[in-house]
């Protein structure tokens, strides 16, 4: 259980190190970026984070809770009782009284030895440890599902402006079919079919608007609903981005640092090894108990005829054997055993999800990779066709309808290109989740990438490939950012690391 012990505290130290590296960068400087201001919101409005942090709260009492078992108890019993009484007694005779009587008494009580107070112990430091890996999980997917929110409403914007771009072409060929058809140089067929064609377009509009506001309601629902935070400005990603291969470009190395580092295989292997203490525990059932216990008290019935003053010092031992429970204890140990064995199929079934999706991620991100240099030379290609069909246009040999289409075929390419960026950026925020490194510091290497062009390359180089743990992690003293007048959180992962576990 040692070995078990300094395990899981190595493993939190480097699940926190990397799950938490970037917040204090985060804290230095005010943000400015629109994720880092939405991350700020976020930690204060996000119900799914909140709740995570309460839970989180609750964990780091369990070690409190542990330890308690090892210490006295003290209480102190006092009572006062008003008493009628008929007495027939050969010495006194016969006679009823009442009176008031009362009694104090002062306790201690504790264990001298208990064969399960050890594994309490451990289970209380196992629970502190879990509580905590959980809470770095929940800020991992905190970070992750801002980002996913803030790309599916740029995505949900691109589709609003193809169907907006789509009916203004529409519309073009509408007014140009119901002049040729005033001029009596089409029949009435054309013409309807040109209004059907603006019909179905302005129904597009209406869908893409939707999706656009239902986009909106997503993100805010994470930051919260703060007149004050516009989102109606947010920046799109330039479209000189182009998907790179993740680094390192070998598989294994990525299946690896997921193996290593995923927060929720060590979520697992946590809770694997605090069924080993549960076991423990029940076994412990088995074995007898021994507890002292010492009195100091005073008791007065002196307005009885009979009545005394009595002044008691008692101090105590208590055996306890366990003979028999109706089968309860063995069946105990049998539950525990059964969760342990759950427990650790439960390892291995994340472990086999973790590494599936890491190499459906990975994949992904080289399929983008592919699409995105296809799609530049259907862009290109579209251009090219587009400009020749104008030429045709004037030349007398094409129609307005052939410039519409060629015209909604770039439409559609730049649009699919747009919604290949936002899918490539959510693969590699996935990616970074899946191998347990992704933090806040993600989200300000997207600011400089959205803000400012200049910093693609040094933003993309770094969103893949992140800096030592050493460089980048330092004692966080707050997950809130500090307002006026309000108090600070004090984050407890800095506690566990002070502890050198």
């Amino acid at each position: 259980m040692a070995f078990a012990k300094r395990f899981i505290g190595a493993q939190l130290l480097l699940s926190t190190c990397l799950a938490l590296s970037g917040i204090a960068e985060a804290q230095s400087d005010q943000p400015t970026g629109p994720l880092s201001v939405a991350y700020q919101q976020a930690l204060l409005n996000d119900p799914t984070f909140l709740t995570a942090e309460q839970q989180l709260q609750v964990g780091l009492q369990s070690k409190a809770i542990a330890s308690a078992f090892l210490r006295p108890r003290v209480d102190f019993v006092g009572s006062a009782s008003s008493i009628y009484q008929d007495v027939s007694s050969d010495f006194f005779g016969g006679f009823t009284e009442h009176y008031i009587g009362w009694a104090a008494q002062l306790q201690v009580t504790g264990p001298l030895w208990h064969r399960e107070l050890k594994a309490i112990v451990q289970r209380g430091d196992s629970q502190e440890t879990l509580a905590q890996t959980q809470f770095a999980l929940a800020g991992q997917l905190l970070v992750q599902r801002l980002s996913e929110a803030y790309f599916d409403l740029l995505a949900s914007r691109a589709e609003l402006d193809y169907a907006n771009g789509e009916v203004k072409s529409v519309n073009e060929e509408l007014r140009s079919t119901r002049i040729r058809y005033n001029a009596g140089a089409i029949a009435r067929t054309g013409l309807d079919e040109a209004r059907a064609r603006s019909d179905i377009a302005e129904a597009a509009v209406i869908s893409a608007t939707t999706l656009v506001e239902n986009a909106n309601d997503a993100l805010r629902e994470i930051i919260g609903f703060n007149p004050d935070v516009s989102i109606d400005d947010l920046p799109n990603v330039p479209t000189s981005l182009s998907p790179r291969t993740p680094q390192p470009e070998k598989l294994s190395a990525w299946l690896d640092r997921a193996m290593q580092g995923n927060l929720e295989i060590m979520q697992a292997r946590q809770q694997a090894a605090l069924q080993l203490t549960e076991i423990a525990i029940a076994r412990a059932e088995l074995s007898p108990r021994l507890d002292y216990s010492a009195q100091l008290g005073v008791s007065d019935q002196s307005q009885s005829m009979v009545g005394q003053e009595r002044y008691a010092n008692e101090v105590g031992l208590q055996l306890t054997v366990p003979i028999y429970a109706g089968g309860g204890r063995d069946a105990n140990i049998r539950v525990a055993e059964a969760n342990r064995n759950t427990a650790e199929a439960n390892v291995r079934r994340v472990q086999a999800r973790v590494q599936l999706n890491t190499q459906r991620t990975y994949r992904q991100i080289q399929t983008l990779k592919r699409r995105d240099t296809a799609l530049a030379k259907a862009i290109t290609s579209a251009k090219s066709a587009l400009a020749a069909t104008r030429a045709g246009y004037d030349a007398g040999s094409r129609t307005l309808a052939d410039v519409l289409d060629a015209k909604l075929r770039l439409l559609a390419a730049q649009r699919d290109a747009a919604l290949l960026r936002y899918e490539y950026l959510r693969s590699s925020i996935a990616l970074q989740q899946l191998v347990g490194e992704l933090g806040p510091g993600e989200l300000r290497r997207l600011d400089q990438l959205v803000v400012s062009n200049n910093g693609e390359e040094q933003a993309m180089a770094q969103l893949q490939t992140r800096p030592t743990v050493a460089k980048e992690f330092r004692v966080i003293e707050t997950v809130r950012p500090p307002s006026t007048g309000a108090q600070t959180t004090p984050l407890p992962f800095n506690l566990e690391l002070q502890r050198n576990r």
